[in-house]
């Protein structure tokens, strides 16, 4: 018969507990990030901070943010070090995606068609454009008036 439960043949007994490594706090956004989901917001007519935007994970390959909208969140995802055009370009995709899926009207709307005008991106920068064509709506993203951009 064996003394202690450690010296049991087969038995390993963890003589000390050191608790899994806390995920890494959350940090705020870089200013490019901000600066992209500023002029995203106010186009989309969001109740949202971007000062609150914080970068939650950080690979490589991609940065996964987090952004309180009314009362709930809204993770957005990006490459790390994208220019500030390429993000507002990914976030106003995916912030608008949001917005549908919330039941929420079409935003930012065509002003020739009423359907929501489309996230698109050209050498000159991020843009809303008519998915039938830019001849007959483009507008930059960040530029649209208040009007045009829907009710909250």
């Amino acid at each position: 018969m064996h003394g202690s439960p450690d010296e049991r043949p087969g038995v390993r007994v963890r003589k000390s507990y050191h608790p899994p490594a806390a995920r890494p706090a959350a940090v705020p956004a870089t200013d490019a990030e901000r600066s992209a989901a500023r002029r995203v917001l106010r186009d989309l007519a969001l109740d949202a901070d971007e000062t609150r935007l914080m970068r939650v994970t950080v690979t490589p390959d991609q940065v996964m943010l987090r952004l309180p909208v009314g009362d709930r969140e809204v993770f957005l995802a990006c490459g790390p070090g994208e220019p500030e055009p390429v993000l507002a370009w990914r976030f106003a995709d995916q912030l608008q995606e949001y917005v549908l899926e919330s039941g929420g009207p079409p935003r930012p709307p065509c002003p020739a068609h009423g359907h929501p005008l489309s996230p698109d991106i050209d050498p000159t920068g991020a843009w809303w454009t008519c998915p039938e064509g830019r001849e007959h709506a483009a507008v930059r993203v960040g530029e649209l008036s208040a009007d045009s951009a829907g009710n909250a």
